[in-house]
């Protein structure tokens, strides 16, 4: 593992100024620190020889008075609750305490305001985390309290973060279960959960561990059960496609047992397909299409699926608010300028929709601009003045 690992974890926290609601719950970040499941975006192991800075950013336009504290302890768990002492202050009500060092690891907590144009928008928390040797596994617990006072009354809310510290135990592999196989790659389908395991030989473990990944894409987490689920932002998958993934395991009953392992993923799901037009590049079917053409022009859309079955695929034309049903035939479209378009001027959109199984439908949509045919008045161009 790389020496320099630098994880970001930004949440952006948009707060009403009103007395009576000021900092409202956040499933996944606020609430009982007791509960593994309210760490904010899971926990993050840090190997010794590592560093990490995570990074928390205010709305500061959503606050009249606001003053943010951090603070840090230890535990054998996820939800170690804070202690009545041996608890680091990182930052107290906007006062910065300085490098601290904390058993093997030393941590430093700064602020700083990014100037949008002329007004102070944002406030920036980053929280620099380095293991500099060997101890026992250890949880760290961080405590983010956002506080605001306005005339006598004041508020707060607490954000919870969790650090696991130790170097990583290779003995094991942690794998991914993809419909009846245990498997390194891994495509995802939105919204389909995939439980993580412990490999030992021929035997599989997902009830002795605790789970935690590095590197997932935006918008697809991991539970603390080891299910990876989600679904990637449309913006993320039209500039990567791929990529890959750390998974911890961390014994329940033993914290010293730490394993880890790699994925590879892809945001295009086996079952789904690709398309292209006119023999061009390829596109996942998530990536919407546009297209420039002239009605007497003619188009080829071609369907990219390795078990290609014409009983799974449907495709339309919605032209002026009426949708159309194309052929498909041995897999591709075409959309011919002297029938399909009749001399159309406007937009259009050729939607693709293939049904692989229950719960699982995919739709590509092609959106075309095309120019109707040119009518020339026959007259002279001329030029006049008043």
């Amino acid at each position: 593992m790389s020496k320099a690992v630098v994880i970001s974890l930004t949440m952006i926290l948009l707060m009403s100024t009103s007395a009576l609601a000021l900092f409202p719950q956040d499933s996944q970040g606020a609430g009982d620190s007791d509960d593994p499941a309210m760490i904010h975006d899971g926990c993050r192991v840090l190997t010794v020889g590592d560093s990490m800075t995570m990074y928390i950013g205010v709305n500061w336009n959503s606050f009249i008075n606001p003053s943010v504290s951090i603070e840090s302890w230890t535990g054998s768990s996820p939800g170690a609750a804070r202690p009545a002492s041996n608890v680091v202050t990182l930052i107290d009500s906007g006062v910065e305490a300085g490098p601290q060092e904390y058993g093997n690891v030393d941590m430093k907590a700064s602020a700083s305001r990014v100037s949008f144009g002329t007004t102070d928008s944002n406030g920036i928390y980053s929280l620099t985390l380095t293991a500099t040797g060997e101890e026992d596994a250890l949880y760290y617990k961080f405590r983010v309290t956002l506080e605001e006072t306005i005339a006598s009354l004041s508020a707060y809310q607490d954000y919870y973060y969790a650090v696991y510290v130790k170097a990583v135990d290779e003995g094991y592999d942690v794998v991914v279960k993809v419909d009846d196989a245990y498997t390194d790659t891994l495509a995802f389908d939105p919204d389909v959960p995939y439980q993580t395991f412990v490999k030992a030989g021929d035997t599989y473990d997902d009830e002795n561990y605790y789970f935690y990944a590095t590197g997932l894409p935006s918008g697809i987490n991991m539970r603390l059960d080891g299910i990876i689920e989600g679904k990637a932002s449309g913006s993320l998958m039209l500039t990567s496609t791929e990529g890959d993934a750390v998974l911890y395991a961390i014994s329940k009953s033993d914290s010293t047992e730490v394993h880890s392992g790699s994925i590879h993923y892809s945001l295009v799901p086996r079952s789904s397909f690709e398309y292209s037009v006119d023999g061009g590049e390829k596109h996942p079917y998530f990536e919407e299409g546009y297209v420039a053409m002239s009605s007497t022009q003619s188009i080829v859309v071609t369907i990219h699926d390795a078990g290609f079955d014409e009983d799974d695929y449907e495709a339309s034309l919605t032209m002026d608010g009426t949708m159309t049903s194309i052929d498909i035939e041995d897999g591709t479209i075409t959309l011919n300028g002297d029938s399909a378009l009749r001399d159309y001027t406007g937009v259009l959109q050729l939607h693709i929709v293939k049904t692989a199984g229950p719960g699982r439908t995919y739709e590509s949509t092609l959106h075309l601009l095309v120019a109707g045919p040119i009518v020339h008045s026959g007259l002279a161009p001329s030029v006049t003045s008043a």
